[in-house]
């Protein structure tokens, strides 16, 4: 099975790049512009759940296009969702599935 090295439409929620010091994510928030209106957030954080950067996009593309292009080539990426080749975990194998 082919895994993923960056953000796209199904592991954005699951996924994160990892440097030293901070982790880059992206989040689903509520616009504060337009009721009813969700916006995708790239957000780094730090070692201790601190913001650091958000910068919002109106699509999910435009989110994941942002997160790679800047993160990729310079930071980890990581899918939580899927176990490392060594381990049994993962989100697959939760029992609360």
């Amino acid at each position: 099975m082919e895994t993923n090295t960056q953000f796209n439409q199904f592991n954005w929620n699951t996924a994160q790049y990892i440097s030293e010091k901070y982790k880059a994510i992206i989040g689903l928030a509520a616009s504060p512009q337009t009721a009813n209106e969700l916006i995708y957030v790239v957000t780094v954080i730090d070692q201790n759940h601190n913001e650091v950067f958000t910068k919002d996009f109106n699509t999910l593309e435009l989110a994941c296009t942002y997160i790679n292009n800047k993160y990729a080539d310079l930071w980890e990426f990581k899918d939580l969702s899927v176990a490392p080749a060594n381990s049994e975990g993962g989100c697959s194998t939760c029992v609360a599935h």
